[in-house]
């Protein structure tokens, strides 16, 4: 193989370690919000979970203890706080006649928990990470070939579903052009001014706590370069003005015969 196909085969290979490395980036920050995310939601979860268990179960041993001397010290704290009315009081005395009345359904509702060997325990289960969606991202041009100076316009589109977030980074040659996020349809696209040459374009998609992350295929944008035109042809260079030209006789002039006698 000649040394121009084997520095060619190189340079696409650098072309692409370096968009997998991009990808690679692009797809780790996404998981790891998304890890976050998930880890949040696990927290605030097991937060509920144990608050309803304790809520429930304070509930229960706060009013059996009510039942046991508690009414003597509350109406010790009233009465250190101030005198109660007749009517106060009688509300009071409602509400722990309530508690005395019910006492043995109360205790009988804390063995009964305690005896639950569903109460017991239990090691929490990991959540299983949602399967991601498929994608696909195709890019085009608006002009293809191109003149040297002239703005083109390279579109993105990503299939799969709606209402994407993420983002979507333009290549040209391997080197970032643009990065952008897709509308609700799925369409992203930016203007840029290429230089004369043959350029690789991709795109590639970092993905969602949704949608997983792709890469489009790559095609050549062709930019003409200016095309130089012929100088002009110079003028004549201008010419001094000139008299017209004298007529000059050539004949001789006649002789008068009679001239010279006498």
């Amino acid at each position: 193989m000649s040394p121009t196909g084997d520095d060619d085969r190189q340079r696409q290979q650098e072309r692409d370690a370096r968009r997998r490395a991009e990808v690679e980036r692009l797809v780790y920050i996404r998981l790891v919000q998304q890890t976050n995310r998930r880890l949040e939601m696990l927290m605030k979860t097991m937060d509920q979970v144990l608050e309803e268990v304790y809520v429930q179960r304070g509930q229960i041993e706060s009013l059996a203890a009510l039942t046991s001397g508690i009414k003597e010290k509350l109406n010790a704290a009233i009465n250190s706080a101030g005198a109660i009315t007749p009517s106060q009081q009688a509300q009071i005395d409602k509400v722990f006649d309530e508690l005395e009345k019910n006492r043995a359904a109360i205790v009988k509702a804390i063995n009964a928990n305690d005896d639950d060997p569903s109460n017991d325990e239990k090691p929490a289960e990991s959540p299983k990470a949602p399967a991601l969606t498929p994608t696909s991202i195709s890019v085009a041009s608006s002009k293809n070939p191109s003149d040297d100076g002239e703005r083109v316009t390279f579109t993105a589109s990503l299939n799969g579903g709606s209402g994407m977030t993420g983002t979507v980074v333009f290549y040209a040659d391997d080197k970032v052009i643009g990065e952008t996020t897709p509308d609700s349809t799925g369409v992203v696209a930016i203007g840029v001014n290429p230089p004369a040459g043959e350029h690789d374009i991709t795109a590639s998609y970092s993905g969602d706590a949704v949608y997983a992350p792709s890469e489009s295929a790559e095609f050549t944008q062709v930019v003409n370069a200016a095309v130089e035109q012929p100088a002009a042809p110079a003028e004549p260079a201008p010419t001094e003005d000139r008299l017209p030209p004298v007529a000059i006789d050539t004949q001789p002039a006649a002789v008068d015969e009679n001239q010279g006698a006498g």
